[in-house]
């Protein structure tokens, strides 16, 4: 499952736009307890879900919120690596591109970006991404703590 949690969702966010009418404290106590209780020690990412989420004014998905990843590393104590949603379905949501999602999903607190499809979505993703840090020193230092994190992840995991 994706955080914080699509089991009230009104369809799988893959299908279509999907929205969550639970408040944030609903959320709290429905999703957020068990998820500290059962994950956030111990899985070392986490996928943000692509749902729209009543618990913040904002209309847009989770994996573009920052206040989404707030709550899974403030509220969740989740100090592993945030892997945004599927940036395609999250254009279905907000309208824009997979280049523009990927620096918003960036600069709203996801580590990784997913960018599924074809290789031209992929690299537009990633030149959208350059250019806002050669641009925006918010986002090269939060690319910087999102390097950090998947630094470890790679180390724990012995990977390449």
């Amino acid at each position: 499952g994706s955080f914080p949690g699509e089991g009230a969702a009104s369809q799988d966010p893959i299908d279509g736009p999907a929205t969550v009418g639970l408040s944030l404290a609903e959320l709290r106590e429905r999703d957020l307890a068990p998820f500290r209780a059962a994950v956030a020690a111990e899985a070392p990412a986490m996928v943000m879900s692509d749902a729209i989420y009543a618990a913040w004014d904002d209309a847009g998905p989770a994996s573009l919120a920052p206040e989404a990843y707030d709550l899974l590393r403030r509220g969740a104590g989740f100090g592993g690596v945030a892997i945004s949603g599927d940036l395609n379905a999250a254009t279905a949501v907000t309208g824009g591109t997979a280049a523009e999602a990927a620096v918003d999903a960036l600069r709203a607190g996801a580590d990784l970006l997913w960018v599924p499809g074809d290789a031209a979505e992929q690299e537009a993703a990633y030149r959208a991404v350059l250019e806002g840090l050669r641009s925006d020193p918010v986002l090269r230092a939060r690319a910087a703590e999102a390097l950090g994190r998947v630094a470890l992840l790679r180390e724990r995991y012995a990977l390449p």
